[in-house]
């Protein structure tokens, strides 16, 4: 068993590089004309072949995080959690594409709860973490640009505040990280940061941006109050939600 872990471990790596290919692909000509008879096939798989290229990029963390520990058997265990936590998103995404226009936006609600509910399951349930989903809201005359609450789950206390772009504070700092390296950002402890204030009901969090075509039009982030709950393990399977979060916001 150890055997065959250790050698094809390689495989879901060669599925991920061909999945994300087909993808890239296949939205690549959604757009020419002289494809528009096979967009009712195209745009579907190309969905599906992206969603299969986050998910085994995750995968391969899971796999890596759990190789290093006792057992083998660990790691099925693992991989087993993972599947449950990413089938109903896979699941609404799914049924998503599948409603027309003006039904997606209730459909994408659902998603967006699908990802908050993933978190008890991808994370441990014994941390008292707190999941919150942020959608971007440009600037309008002089209200200037902000990510606002979308929805959240987890610890009730605390109510999450508004980021927002030129309040000299907390919420430019953030406008001015998503311009400069909008990849995730961990902090372990923030009152060790000198850009983080505590006193905000956590001591720890992860943020990965939602992108779409390099666009930022969200924000997932992970917290818990006690410092060394989360660490870079945790990282991976937020960047997955986010991604699956920026396909369903994709098709709205």
């Amino acid at each position: 068993m150890e055997w065959t872990y250790l050698h094809l471990s390689w495989l879901p790596a060669v599925l991920a590089l061909v999945a994300t290919i087909t993808s890239a692909v296949l939205f690549g000509i959604l757009g020419l004309d002289e494809y528009k008879a096979q967009r009712h096939w195209m745009q579907p798989t190309a969905v599906a072949s992206t969603v299969i290229a986050v998910a085994l990029t995750a995968l391969l963390e899971y796999l890596r995080r759990e190789s290093s520990r006792s057992s083998v058997f660990e790691a099925t265990a693992a991989l087993t959690q993972f599947r449950d936590a990413l089938k109903p998103i896979v699941l609404r995404l799914r049924r998503m594409q599948d409603v027309p226009s003006p039904q997606r936006e209730t459909a994408y609600q659902r998603v967006v709860t699908s990802v908050l509910d993933a978190r008890l399951t991808l994370f441990s349930d014994d941390l008292d973490t707190r999941m919150v989903i942020y959608k971007f809201e440009g600037a309008q005359g002089r209200r200037p640009r902000r990510l606002t609450l979308e929805n959240k789950s987890g610890r009730p206390a605390n109510e999450p505040d508004d980021f927002v772009d030129t309040d000299g504070g907390r919420g430019e700092a953030l406008f001015t990280w998503l311009a400069t390296s909008p990849t995730f950002r961990f902090v372990a402890n923030v009152t060790e940061d000198p850009d983080e204030v505590s006193g905000r009901g956590y001591e720890t969090y992860i943020s990965v941006p939602i992108l779409v075509s390099d666009r930022v039009v969200g924000m997932i982030t992970l917290d818990s109050p006690i410092a060394g709950d989360l660490d870079e393990t945790d990282v991976a399977p937020l960047e997955l939600l986010a991604g699956l979060l920026a396909l369903a916001h994709g098709m709205l």
